[in-house]
């Protein structure tokens, strides 16, 4: 099964970013593919300090090696991170401009550019 690493900004919204990440993460699903959402992992707590934020961007960068392809959706300093260590790592890096980009596709719409 295809894992796909989600891309997504948390802080300044968080709570917003959590729901948005979720509605992707279902829709993912629904394409078939594994998603792996970080934000289900960490942004449900709402507290990332700069010691915590270390810690959780190097798990991110351990869930992009086992990915098969990261989706980026928004622009933060945590994504240009994630998409910087996929890009350096061979990963294929999907840009989406909305979390609606992807509810309306299906999987022959899906090559990695």
């Amino acid at each position: 099964m295809t894992k796909i690493f989600i891309s997504h900004p948390f802080a300044g919204a968080e709570s917003i970013n959590c729901l948005e990440a979720g509605f992707i993460t279902e829709s993912i699903i629904a394409l078939g593919y594994l998603p792996i959402n970080p934000l289900a992992l960490f942004g449900n707590g709402g507290y990332v300090d700069a010691i915590h934020r270390d810690s959780i961007m190097e798990v991110c960068r351990t869930l992009i090696d086992i990915s098969d392809e990261v989706w980026a959706f928004g622009k933060s300093p945590g994504c240009a991170i994630e998409i910087k260590y996929a890009t350096d790592n061979r990963i294929p890096v999907r840009f989406f401009d909305s979390v609606y980009d992807v509810d309306c596709m299906n999987k022959e719409d899906l090559t990695c550019k």
